[in-house]
């Protein structure tokens, strides 16, 4: 893949990625129109319809025909209800904190052992077990993903709260307020990705994190929104950033082979970094909302921030790209 195609086609991937973070804030913005919401969703998939069918080059012919069962087998069918499984019990148990039901707990935990066992025995595996040990780099780069992922998605879910239970804002109001974020995010992902960038932007992402989220810690009910404002732009440079540069770090990092597995386990790093907000959300703010919460919320994030930068600044095949 040659460089400017690599720039182009990540560029139009993190568009896609930051406007899936514009949908939270739209759904704060029209909550009242209830499921005519979910309409922003159409024009990306028709975009994204569109685009796969002009510029993705078309499959080779099929040699024979094939069994349902060698359809399931490279399918890993198996591998794909066991994943589910697993993610809809940790849901379960996530959904019930602060009171956690430890045997849906248990049964997470059972289901997700038995499809790393399934998963590094089959020869087509639908979660790439085997990937994430092989190639720590790659891994390292799930996990930063992850650690900014549950950061930004702290601030979608858990910020617009605190506006609205803790300065009486309206949920419009509190989505309009998060705009301006996604929409510096978006601004900054492309001249990322078309250059390639991934150490300095790997960088600034985790500085600009732990900041902000150092910034949470000193907001009140009193403070100004302007600088409320200010915080959420600095986590829009962290979206921005963390979403190009480690799309490209993965491109580099994973082999032509693997890079439809690689992708998906990206974005499923993603998820996982979302479910994990949405979990700490639910747990500091479910008796109360107030702005001892919220830091509470901000310290937590300032530990992963902290997290985060450790695993770029000791991660020597992100140092030593750039210098290459």
């Amino acid at each position: 893949m040659t460089p400017l195609f690599t720039g182009s086609a990540i560029n139009a991937i993190n568009t896609s990625l930051i406007a899936t973070a514009l949908v939270p804030i739209a759904a704060a913005v029209h909550v009242s129109v209830g499921r005519t919401t979910f309409f922003i969703n159409l024009p990306f998939a028709l975009l994204a319809l569109a685009m796969a069918y002009f510029c993705i080059p078309s499959d080779p012919p099929v040699v024979g025909s094939r069994t349902l069962r060698e359809l399931a087998a490279r399918l890993d069918v198996a591998g794909i209800v066991g994943f589910a499984g697993a993610i809809a019990a940790l849901l379960v148990f996530l959904r019930g904190l602060p009171h956690p039901d430890w045997l849906v707990l248990v049964l997470a935990a059972a289901i997700g052992a038995g499809l790393v066992w399934w998963e590094l025995r089959t020869s087509r595996p639908f979660f790439d077990v085997r990937l994430l040990g092989k190639n720590p780099a790659l891994t390292r780069t799930y996990l930063r993903f992850a650690v900014a992922s549950l950061c930004v998605y702290t601030v979608l879910y858990g910020l617009t709260q605190w506006l609205q239970a803790g300065r009486n804002m309206s949920s419009e109001a509190a989505g309009l307020l998060l705009l301006p974020m996604s929409a510096l995010s978006a601004v900054l992902a492309r001249p990322i990705s078309q250059r390639n960038l991934v150490r300095m932007p790997l960088i600034v992402a985790a500085v600009s994190c732990l900041a902000a989220s150092a910034g949470v810690l000193a907001l009140t009910a009193s403070t100004p929104t302007v600088w409320i404002v200010v915080i959420t732009l600095v986590f829009g440079i962290t979206l921005g950033a963390t979403i190009s540069a480690n799309q490209t770090a993965l491109y580099t990092q994973a082999g032509s082979g693997e890079i439809g597995t690689a992708a998906g386990l990206f974005r499923t790093f993603g998820f996982l970094g979302s479910i994990a907000s949405s979990a700490l959300i639910s747990v500091v703010f479910h008796t109360q909302v107030s702005d001892h919460r919220l830091h509470l919320i901000a310290l937590i994030m300032v530990i992963v921030s902290v997290l985060g930068l450790i695993l770029v600044i000791t991660d020597r095949t992100v140092m030593t790209r750039a210098r290459a």
